[in-house]
């Protein structure tokens, strides 16, 4: 009888969140990173907790740019909505001390192009 190997044994989100939950935010970095390569780069949950880890680790600019990277890609190269995307980056932003501004700026934004639609 073959036994299929252990391939649920490294969960990465599980060992982002635990990572989190220890203030290991470097590590819960790592850990959302692999997963969401091992997801090919398009799983919106571990987005938002990358996003919300590299902001824990002090690293907000790295998580603006995170974002910023995959609009600049495109809806169909990067696998997610602009809309989501900037919906993100404003939160990014709003969670970065003294980018209030940024975070309100993208959301009038959205509401505009929204409206127009």
């Amino acid at each position: 009888m073959h036994t299929p190997p252990c391939t649920h044994l490294h969960h990465p989100p599980t060992q982002g969140e635990t990572r989190t939950e220890l203030g290991e935010h470097t590590k819960a970095v790592d850990a959302y990173r692999a997963a969401l390569k091992a997801q090919g780069g398009r799983d919106f949950e571990l987005l938002q907790s990358l996003t919300a880890s590299l902001i824990q680790a002090g690293d907000p600019q790295v998580a603006v740019s995170e974002v910023q990277g995959l609009l600049s890609k495109g809806e169909e190269a990067s696998g997610y909505g602009q809309v989501e995307l900037q919906l993100l980056l404003g939160r990014v932003y709003s969670l970065w001390k003294g980018h209030g501004g940024d975070a309100l700026a993208i959301y009038d934004q959205l509401i505009k192009v929204c409206v127009i639609v």
